[in-house]
């Protein structure tokens, strides 16, 4: 079996290591293998205790793959002579999954790049299983004993490497993830959102219908004082309206009030204000939807990330991260039908009231809901006349404060 047992070097012997190095590389091959066969089993047997064991048993390969990935590669960046190239293919599938598969996840939905990632993973796996089966001459499918029984430690070689994580893969890392996130942001928000390496942007769009104006102003929660006070400075005072992003809660279902303050505090920035109170000569027309408008699911998770908020504001560390736990499990789709479109079409609906009364119409609302809004106004006939880039802040402008208990 030439491909998978080295040649012995000159006046060498075993090191004793064979059986340590093999059984890790077998172990992770094998826990790879197996998650994306049980990811693409629980795909088709969702619910049930079938689906409950199958899930239970994916979360168990998933986690063995991940950490015997890292420890696969720890091990090759110290030892020679191991012939681990043949688990390439399987390492970097386990690490872009890792990172959510970006930036594919900006053009893909996640239930179908779940779908191609679980099958890929099962090719990859079951394809090196079968190359070591084919170079053992159909003795095993695994690792022979003779493919690492010359490994050797090398100081070395872990030094070179340690060299190049540092200068070469970090900045490379940081540089994809940068790079991903401008993607996926710029994707998700139709371009109303930017991510740049000086900082975090968003483009003002004013729209005309039949001789009045639409100010599609996106904001965020959190952002520099600038970014709130200069936000609607072009909006002419005679003849214009507001319409401000809020939410109302007529029947009390909220445990917990969305108060970003104390996460913007952590990072040297400020929460979003009252947008009407510095423009108190303009009209304002509310269009808010109520939170009894929502599925249960979605008052749950509002009110898991009011005690998240909560818990961040009084610096409470483990009441943080109990919190961020119940927010497991929920539901992307009927958070996104609940959170956007029911409210885009509360802001559509107050638009129409809008524009006959008024010349000039502020949309000072999130980001995530301006494609939306955007799509409404273009099916209205509304046309861009204008674009205008406004700074959210800049990376230099963090100061990054660590919860007291942390």
């Amino acid at each position: 079996m030439p491909d998978l047992a080295p040649d012995a070097p000159p006046n060498s012997a075993p090191t004793g290591q064979a059986g340590w190095l093999g059984q890790i590389f077998n172990g992770y091959l094998l826990a790879f293998t197996a998650e994306g066969l049980l990811n693409l089993l629980h795909r088709g047997l969702p619910t049930g205790l079938a689906g409950t064991l199958l899930g239970t048993a994916n979360a168990v390969a998933g986690f063995c793959s991940v950490l015997l990935a890292v420890l696969v590669t720890l091990l090759v960046c110290s030892y020679r002579r191991t012939h681990w190239k043949i688990l390439l293919p399987a390492l970097f599938l386990t690490f872009w999954k890792a990172f959510y598969l970006l930036p594919l996840s900006a053009y893909f939905s996640w239930q179908s790049l779940e779908l191609w990632g679980a099958l890929a993973q099962t090719l990859a796996g079951s394809g090196t299983l079968l190359v070591l089966r084919r170079r053992s001459g159909g003795a095993s499918f695994l690792f022979p004993r003779e493919a690492t029984c010359f490994a050797q430690f090398s100081w070395v070689r872990t030094g070179l490497t340690l060299a190049t994580k540092l200068f070469l893969v970090l900045p490379a890392l940081f540089a994809y993830l940068l790079l991903s996130a401008q993607i996926m942001v710029r994707e998700y928000s139709s371009g109303f959102l930017e991510v740049t390496p000086v900082g975090i942007f968003t483009e003002a769009r004013i729209y005309e219908q039949n001789g009045r104006k639409i100010y599609l102003l996106p904001t965020i929660h959190i952002a520099s004082p600038a970014f709130y006070e200069t936000l609607m400075d072009g909006l002419p005072e005679k003849s214009s309206v507001i319409l401000p992003e809020g939410v109302t809660d007529q029947k009390g279902l909220m445990k917990a009030a969305l108060d970003y303050s104390g996460a913007a505090d952590s990072v040297g920035l400020t929460a979003q204000p009252d947008l009407t109170v510095q423009h108190k000569s303009h009209a304002v027309l509310r269009c808010d939807a109520d939170v009894s408008d929502f599925s249960p699911g979605t008052v749950s998770v509002l009110n898991g990330l009011g005690r998240v908020l909560k818990n961040m504001k009084a610096g409470e560390t483990e009441g943080v991260l109990a919190a961020l736990e119940a927010l497991d499990g929920m539901d992307p789709m009927v958070l996104w039908k609940d959170i956007l479109e029911t409210r885009n079409n509360k802001v559509l609906e107050g638009l129409k009231l809008a524009l006959p009364q008024y010349d000039h119409v502020a949309v000072p609302w999130g980001a995530a809901h301006m494609p939306g809004i955007e799509r409404g106004l273009l099916a209205m006939k509304a046309r861009r006349i204008e674009t205008k880039r406004v700074e959210v802040f800049k990376w230099k402008e963090l100061e990054l404060k660590l919860l007291p208990q942390l």
